[in-house]
């Protein structure tokens, strides 16, 4: 980031295709990682951070494998953007451009953030990409930028017109993959995509019909929830969920949240199972997923809540199903249902498992 803004501050030519966000986005990164380098420079860590690098440790590779129903379109475009704007920057420099600064900070931009698209297949049981989207947004629009500056050229009779019709090609393909991007999460196509943006009043405070803030959004009547703000419906939920809790569950019994709703604990002022206070978390490892199984049979929390929605985890991820379905169906064979939530289910410990 530090290189590219340089090279954006050193006058740029008048030609040049990068835009002034870019150079904004390139001080901003720069702006956050600066304290993160100056903490590990402080503390003398610098050097063990350094040596925990993939490039200098062979045993920490870049790419870990990823379970075929994770690779999808989605997962797959950042990394066909980023070698597509790697081979066009070749072909650049093969003609020897005139506008050496951008092509410079454009091959700064894509080499990151193929670095972070590399990286991100590291995570929990599939790709976490969603760090290199922006920069693969940013190398998007440029290519996108590109093409129709030569459309434009074709136009105007000074290009090849076939290719300046490819390229308006590609921009419209461009627009239609940022598009269908938002589109594709809904299983009723663009119809049910307009109909959510017009019935989302909850979600986003002056949407249509410009809801005033005050409306959509209140407080939680809990101490533990403080001033925050929540959508008026769910506020609603969490205290019914809070206030039932605390009158099935005295003060030291314990409360398990599967996937993902430990945070009801804290509202409620009961104690955790386990130490993972989000239980899904324990999946990242073997040996957690075992801890977490013993946890739940030793401790016997007398309630535990199972969501009726899949943690926002596995749909950030691509998961099929839910993390711990093992961890599921022992909740499932040593709990009785007992109240039904929006957003989640209550179950009671049976009989024959109680201590």
């Amino acid at each position: 980031a530090l290189v590219c803004f340089g090279c954006l501050a050193a006058q740029p030519t008048k030609r040049s295709h990068l835009s002034k966000g870019l150079a904004l986005y390139a001080a901003g990164a720069a702006a956050c990682l600066l304290p993160f380098f100056i903490h590990l420079l402080a503390t003398g860590t610098f050097g063990d951070y350094v040596a925990q690098l993939p490039l200098l440790n062979p045993g920490r590779a870049w790419i870990q494998p990823v379970p075929e129903e994770l690779i999808t379109a989605t997962v797959v475009a950042p990394g066909v953007i980023y070698l597509m704007a790697i081979a066009l920057c070749l072909w650049a420099i093969g003609r020897k451009p005139s506008d050496v600064a951008s092509l410079f900070g454009i091959l700064v931009v894509t080499s990151s953030g193929l670095l972070f698209y590399a990286a991100s297949f590291r995570a929990i049981r599939g790709p976490q990409f969603e760090t290199s989207l922006p920069l693969a947004a940013l190398v998007l629009f440029f290519m996108m930028s590109r093409a129709f500056h030569s459309f434009e050229e074709a136009l105007e009779g000074r290009g090849n017109r076939a290719r300046g019709w490819l390229a308006f090609s590609f921009v419209l393909a461009g627009m239609l993959a940022v598009a269908g991007g938002e589109i594709r999460t809904y299983s009723g196509g663009g119809i049910a995509w307009a109909t959510h943006q017009m019935t989302k009043g909850e979600t986003v405070a002056r949407h249509v019909g410009a809801r005033l803030l005050n409306d959509a959004y209140q407080p939680a009547k809990l101490r533990s929830a403080g001033s925050a703000r929540l959508p008026a419906r769910q506020a609603r939920e969490i205290e019914d969920i809070t206030r039932y809790l605390r009158q099935v569950t005295a003060p030291g019994d314990s409360i398990l949240g599967y996937p993902d709703l430990g945070v009801f604990n804290y509202f409620a002022g009961r104690p955790h199972a386990t130490r993972f206070t989000i239980p899904i978390l324990a999946a990242a490892d073997p040996e957690w997923t075992a801890e977490i199984l013993n946890d739940v049979r030793v401790a016997k929390p007398a309630v535990v809540l199972i969501g009726n929605q899949t943690s926002t985890l596995s749909r950030a991820t691509g998961h099929a199903g839910e993390y711990l379905p093992e961890l599921r169906a022992l909740l499932m064979e040593r709990y009785v249902f007992e109240q039904h939530f929006d957003r989640l289910n209550v179950y009671r410990l049976k009989s024959e498992f109680e201590p």
